[in-house]
């Protein structure tokens, strides 16, 4: 086929097998009819149309087709007929006055009436009416077969039967017989508007109406088909009746204009239905598979046979070609000529290098010597009788001094007819040449295998390699631009500044291996002929990779899918890509040479329909055109999304990016991948939303989305996170009780021993001590009575027995606070008048005990220890604040106990309470001592002159000798009110 890129799909690629007809709907999907039901296709897989809730009324589908309203019809090879649109199907049948044989046509025309051709008559339904009847034409039989129906762009119904062919002119009421019958045939509509004709058995086709405008097209003499359509271009495409395959007839009188492929040369099998499809891609149903063609972007110019496998070339004065030992005047048009410069190729005199000389000669290097081509005379230079034996010529430059260099593995240079190997150079005698090239400043550059460049400049020679960052392995082609140069090697491309390589890579990690041609055009873009295909970098991008090394170029790429056959050479054809002399790219391969004009081709204007096709969790499925918002079951964590985007001209080429909100930040590009893959996803909701490219880049910004909700487990509900939080605190109140209780309980042990101790030495006091004194006392009071009463002596004697006495009374006040201590409100007013009393005039101050709330019986233990609290913070008061009036207040209420001791004083500086004590006092840090010991917290309130605050709490159950009546949380906030410091 002439410029035509084939692909076909067999049952190896999942097509379903022999297809009957085809359709296509506005979306983009192309949709198949066959034996084994419906199917559809994107251009990348085959899917069996099925819905649980509305399936089709048969799997034998024999007929599809699409109405203005963009419904697909389905008819079905025993009768009936359904309508699908957006994913509902209406179903109909005898009820609607469909007779019980196959429907093979559905023509809605401009009046919105339906018309139907079957094999036993044509049908007609009114815009407004329930059903159809049969419509008689006169001179055709009422129940006559229908094969073939159109309607064109006039709004003419025209109907092939086997009796005649008649056509029904829009507001007319009778058919208008245009033909005789005949055998089967079909209808079709040229772009021109003109309409044809086949026959199965008549030679030829036949026009039906003339064109529109201007005069149709004459086709030569055709066999007789079945099938007839028209290309976008007008180009004639029909499958004949007596030859297997599909024949396309150029619609221009062009040499080689008919042109046939059938079966064997890759057809998948006998045409059976044809479609044109919304990007003028033509699709041929057959009995095995389906075949797609479309036009190829790339064609090769036609060129004299080669022997090797890539040829040289070069570009010659206004723009032709120096192509191996070929003049090429005009290539790739009509009147392209073709001259021969000296001997026939042979393979022992292959030519493997053309090299254009500055003075406008050209050189050709052979494999059996050089050539110089000056003005048009060819004549041959013996080459170095070392280099017979070394390999063919990979390359040739002139210096600027006359000298000529020619690369066979090993360099040399011609001087005044000498050949010199290396040319004189110590350095270049050893070092294996594959490419050569002449900068502006006249250097000399030798691109060699192993990572390797050598430059000459005059008589000095640098080395370049690794240490410049040089990573491109054997080197296929040098050339320089704006200053810079630019290498084309093995595994790459590189940028050389004079000092540095970069490396070149393109988006997806692509380094453009095998760059063997590198050409600028007039706009500085960079084109790359390497093993991937041809590709090139626009000068924006190559200054985006300037400037950061790290960046990735975005590039076009032509290769086999734009019909670019074979692969440029990588030794010793260099370079393989030129720029002529009027400015067109050319670029070889091993199939030919190839013309490249981006300007030219037309791109691909459709922005592909997207569609998200389902949603695959585990071993489930959900489709996701049946519903907008999808609910996965408890449980889910992972997602499989598939989504497709529906343009069928070169499928491989889409680019597609996605995101889900709440996961993605930013769009996700996913190249052509068609499936979205998400893992450790939480219960919630989802908003998937996927965009793709045609093949030429265009966007569909709008795309696809999906809404899906993932249910929560139990476990993961807000009941089952409370009831966690619950038990949560109840474990932390068992805790805290368990805790609260054994303090408690050594807090009573401790307190049982500390009163059973109090209890022996009240009992070791009164036993020894108070009884001792008093039997002295006593024996002491004998002795005096017998005294006489005047004596002087006895006076004081009665005095110390006075006081003795007065020591026993105290003693056993002791022993009985010791055994039962008195109430704390009166200790702390003993406390109060003996400290006030122990004071010097100048210290004295007013001291009030207060008591609020209901007084309760305290634990020895607690009273003792608050007590001593509040006598040290009294002497405080009195000793350092220089107090005039202090406040000793206890609260009793159900949360515990607190005392409160305030001054007007002076205050505490910050620094002391900071540190939290003075230097070589004890007072401040005893009273927190104690405070610990009581398991609660004491809290200074104070500043400089601003009096003293001080606070101390104890929870009711470890203050109160009875304190079953109290709770955690009225322990809790006794603690919470003292830290507020209330």
């Amino acid at each position: 086929m002439i410029a035509m890129h084939h692909t076909a799909w067999g049952a190896k690629d999942g097509a379903p097998g022999r297809v009957t007809s085809m359709a296509q709907t506005p979306d983009g999907w192309l949709w198949l009819a066959t034996s084994r039901g419906l199917f559809r296709f994107d251009g990348v897989s085959f899917e069996k149309y099925q819905s649980q809730q509305q399936p089709l009324s048969s799997s034998n589908v024999s007929t599809v087709g699409t109405l203005p309203s963009g419904a697909l019809w389905i008819a079905y090879r025993l009768g009936g007929l359904s309508l699908l649109q957006n994913g509902k199907i209406i179903h109909l049948g005898s009820k609607d006055g469909l007779p019980g044989s196959a429907v093979r046509f559905v023509v809605q025309d401009q009046d919105g009436g339906i018309w139907i051709g079957t094999p036993s008559g044509l049908l007609y339904k009114e815009a407004r009416a329930s059903s159809w009847h049969l419509v008689k034409i006169d001179g055709v039989s009422e129940r006559t077969r229908i094969s073939s129906m159109l309607l064109d762009d006039r709004g003419t119904l025209w109907v092939r039967t086997l009796e005649a062919t008649v056509s029904l002119a829009r507001g007319e009421k009778e058919f208008r017989r245009v033909a005789d019958g005949g055998s089967f045939g079909q209808i079709a509509k040229a772009p021109d508007g003109s309409i044809w004709m086949c026959d199965l058995d008549k030679p030829g086709i036949q026009m039906l109406s003339p064109p529109l405008k201007g005069q149709a097209p004459h086709f030569p003499d055709l066999p007789a088909s079945n099938y007839l359509f028209f290309d976008p271009q007008g180009n004639l495409w029909l499958t004949p009746n007596k030859e297997f395959g599909v024949m396309r007839v150029e619609r221009e009188d062009v040499s080689a204009r008919i042109s046939t492929i059938d079966e064997p040369q890759s057809l998948t099998g006998t045409p059976n239905a044809v479609l044109v499809d919304q990007e003028g891609n033509i699709w041929i149903g057959t009995g095995k598979g389906v075949d797609r063609f479309r036009r190829n972007r790339l064609e090769a110019i036609d060129t004299p046979d080669y022997i090797a496998d890539a040829r040289p070339f070069a570009a010659g004065p206004n723009g032709s070609l120096r192509v191996d030992r070929y003049i090429l005047e005009h290539p790739g048009q009509q009147d392209a000529k073709t001259t021969l410069v000296g001997p026939a190729e042979t393979s022992k005199n292959i030519t493997t290098n053309v090299y254009n000389d500055p003075d406008g000669s050209f050189w050709i290097g052979a494999i059996d010597g050089l050539a110089h081509i000056l003005d048009g005379k060819r004549i041959d230079i013996d080459p170095p009788s070392m280099a017979r034996k070394d390999g063919p010529v990979s390359g040739l430059v002139k210096d600027r001094q006359g000298r000529l260099w020619m690369a066979r593995g090993k360099t040399y240079a011609l001087e005044n007819g000498v050949w010199t190997e290396g040319g004189g150079i110590p350095e270049l005698k050893s070092f294996t040449t594959n490419v050569l090239f002449c900068d502006s400043r006249g250097r000399i550059w030798f691109g060699g295998i192993g990572n390797q460049i050598a430059i000459l400049d005059g008589t000095q020679i640098r080395l370049r390699g690794d240490a410049e960052g040089l990573h491109l392995g054997s080197i296929k082609q040098i050339t320089e631009h704006d200053g810079e140069f630019w290498i084309g090697g093995e595994s790459g491309v590189a940028r050389y500044d004079g000092k540095h390589f970069t490396n070149i890579m393109g988006t997806g990690s692509d380094s453009f291996a095998g760059a063997s041609g590198l050409i600028f055009n007039a706009k500085g873009s960079l084109w790359i002929n390497g093993l991937d295909g041809i590709s090139g970098i626009s000068a924006e991008e190559l200054g985006k990779a300037k400037r950061d090394a790290a960046y990735k170029v975005k590039f076009q790429r032509y290769d086999f899918l734009d019909g670019l056959k074979g692969t440029p050479s990588q030794f010793p054809q260099t370079p393989t890509a030129i720029l002529g002399t009027d400015g067109k790219m050319w670029f070889g391969t091993s199939y030919g040479i190839y013309h490249v004009d981006p300007d030219q081709m037309q791109l691909n204007p459709l922005r592909p329909t997207v569609a998200i096709r389902h949603l695959r969790s585990g071993d489930n499925v959900f489709d996701s055109e049946s519903a907008q918002s999808l609910s996965l079951p408890p449980g889910t964590t992972s997602a499989q999304i598939a989504y497709t985007a529906l343009s069928l001209t070169v499928p491989e080429r889409m680019q597609f990016r996605y995101r889900l909100d709440g996961v993605d930040k930013t769009w996700q590009d996913a190249g052509n991948r068609r499936t979205a893959f998400y893992t450790g996803l939480e219960p919630g909701s989802y908003h998937f939303h996927v965009i793709a490219s045609n093949n030429d880049g265009l966007w569909n910004d709008t795309g696809a989305t999906l809404d899906f909700t993932i249910q929560p487990s139990f476990i993961q509900t807000l009941w089952f996170k409370l009831l966690c939080a619950i038990a949560a605190l109840f474990l932390l109140y068992i805790a805290y009780r368990w805790r609260l209780d054994h303090v408690t309980r050594r807090m009573r042990e401790r307190l049982q021993e500390r009163l059973l101790e109090r209890e022996r030495i009240a009992r070791t006091l009164h036993d020894t001590l108070l009884q001792g004194v008093q039997i002295l006392t006593m024996r002491f009071q004998f002795a005096i009575d017998r005294l006489p009463a005047d004596l002087p002596e006895r006076l004081l004697m009665e005095k110390a027995l006075d006081a003795a006495d007065q020591v026993v009374v105290d003693a056993r006040n002791q022993v009985m606070d010791l055994r039962s201590a008195p109430d704390i409100s009166t200790a702390l007013n003993h406390m109060v008048v003996e400290l006030t009393e122990s004071m010097q005039p100048q210290q004295k101050a007013a001291c009030e005990a207060r008591v609020t709330g209901e007084p309760r019986e305290l634990k020895p233990f607690i009273r003792e220890e608050i007590v001593s609290i509040a006598r040290e913070a009294v002497i405080n008061a009195l000793k350092h604040a220089d107090a005039s009036r202090i406040e000793i207040r206890l609260d009793y209420s159900n949360a515990g106990l607190l005392l409160t001791v305030k001054d007007d004083g002076c205050g505490i500086a910050p620094a002391i309470l900071n540190s939290g004590s003075r230097a070589g006092h004890w007072g401040i840090p005893g009273m927190r001592e104690r405070a610990a010991e009581l398991k609660t917290t004491l809290v200074i309130n104070s500043g400089n002159s601003a009096g003293t605050e001080i606070l101390l709490s104890v929870a009711a159950q470890l203050a109160y000798s009875e304190a079953a009546h109290s709770t955690p949380w009225s322990n809790l906030k006794a603690r919470v009110k003292i830290l507020m410091g209330c």
